[in-house]
């Protein structure tokens, strides 16, 4: 007796069964290979995020087998609705924020060369995903040696890739060590996009000293931006964060704002937040920050208080930040529902409680009436069990440093336990 006579399900609880699996690829595509009524959901979820990876060895290239699946099964085009681009490293799922003991891996000069040897092949690929609603171009790991520069793409691959920017199906871009002339050649790219929510740019370099082009096109637009990522480091801060920041561009919409400043010190850090954040002209409801090695008695600027606060995500080496945090706030954020901090777990050192600093928590929390929850995140990898403190004589130190929040049952201590990434894991 077939498979597909055993298997007389309903279509609907097929589908069902099916959609659990959607993060299995080999459970998928042993699923196709049970029966025809599984075949169509099967594929739904094996073709629907593409990622294409740098070629291995003598290996031919990854852009031409695609462009061949692509030209022999133009049926499976509709389905694909994600492609990441690896320009170095092995994953779009490795997180580049990886600084824990150990981790440190050189990535040959020539990776990301490949994308320019491949241009040809990646043109007609982006040619024919018309129903693409998310595209990352993204490098992992420690690039050491000549990263990509868009200049190097060729005409073909920059139109293909801007006809993807401008498509009325997109909604979320992701950018990562792309070096760009300026700000203004890379925020261009967006100018015609028209239903983009997602923006993430992330170790973006420019090889140009100023600031803006005189062929600048703002102010620039991008009416359903709805969440922004922008991480830099200390030399790129200036040009991105000042293009987009600086209150010329159109940022009404903004929901969701995460800001990485690496390679700079806590005031620092503090500094240049307070500086765009005013200038920003945006409200927004869920604010992310990660900042640099040094508290050094740094406090978070009022500017991130705004009336529609809802969500706030911190991450920060030392627990000092989050009781700087409380300390800073000292206007009324009506709305400020839950705090998550994250610290490292090989950065931790305990924080010495003192009556006078939970007078500043108590104090704060007068502020922030409808503050539910202030959830501290142990933040634990296989390699940095060697250096950390082990998670229960942490959550003990945090409870006495915060006992104004313990006594509201407010505080909740989580460990969370990830892949060898290192602190910041989530923050892209």
């Amino acid at each position: 007796m077939s498979a597909d006579s055993i298997l007389c399900l309903p279509q609907e609880l097929t589908d069902t069964v099916i959609d659990e699996l959607s993060d299995d690829i080999p459970a998928l595509k042993s699923c196709a290979l049970a029966a025809r009524t599984f075949v169509a959901p099967t594929r739904r979820h094996i073709f629907k995020k593409i990622e294409l990876t740098p070629p291995k060895g003598e290996s031919s290239s990854p852009c031409q087998r695609f462009l061949e699946l692509l030209t022999e099964g133009p049926h499976i085009v509709p389905l694909i609705e994600e492609l990441c681009i690896v320009l170095a490293g092995t994953s779009c799922d490795v997180d580049y924020y990886d600084h824990s003991p150990g981790t440190r891996r050189p990535t040959p000069e020539t990776s990301g060369h490949w994308m320019v040897e491949a241009a040809g092949a990646m043109a007609l690929i982006l040619s024919r995903l018309a129903y693409l609603t998310r595209i990352s171009l993204v490098e992992n790991g420690f690039v050491y040696g000549q990263r990509l520069k868009w200049n190097d793409m060729g005409q073909p691959l920059q139109s293909a890739l801007e006809g993807v920017f401008s498509s009325p199906r997109l909604q979320a871009v992701r950018l990562r060590g792309i070096y760009f002339h300026s700000a203004t050649q890379l925020f261009s790219l967006f100018s015609e996009s028209t239903s983009i929510e997602e923006i993430s740019l992330a170790r973006v370099g420019f090889t140009s000293s100023t600031r803006f082009d005189e062929s600048d096109p703002r102010p620039w637009r991008c009416p359903q931006l709805r969440a922004l990522v922008l991480a830099s480091d200390h030399l790129t801060f200036d040009s991105m964060w000042g293009y987009l920041l600086d209150g010329q561009n159109d940022l009404a919409n903004l929901a969701s704002l995460t800001l990485v400043v690496e390679n700079i010190m806590m005031p620092q850090s503090m500094e240049v937040i307070a500086y765009y954040m005013p200038r920003a002209k945006c409200r927004v409801q869920t604010l992310r920050i990660r900042c640099g090695e040094s508290l050094g008695g740094a406090k978070f600027p009022q500017s991130i208080f705004n009336p529609n606060l809802r969500f706030i995500h911190l991450s920060a080496p030392y627990l000092e930040t989050l009781s700087s945090f409380f300390k800073s706030v000292s206007e009324e954020s009506p709305a400020l529902e839950t705090i998550t901090f994250e610290n490292s777990a090989t950065k931790f050192r305990p924080c010495s409680y003192t009556p006078l600093q939970d007078s500043f928590t108590a104090q704060a929390l007068v502020h922030l009436p409808s503050l539910k929850a202030v959830e501290v995140r142990y933040m634990s990898w296989p390699a940095s069990t060697e250096f950390a403190p082990p998670f229960s004589k942490w959550a003990d130190w945090v409870r006495k440093s915060f006992p104004s929040l313990v006594e509201r049952n407010l505080l909740h201590v989580v460990e969370c336990r990830i892949p060898d990434r290192g602190l910041g894991h989530s923050f892209e």
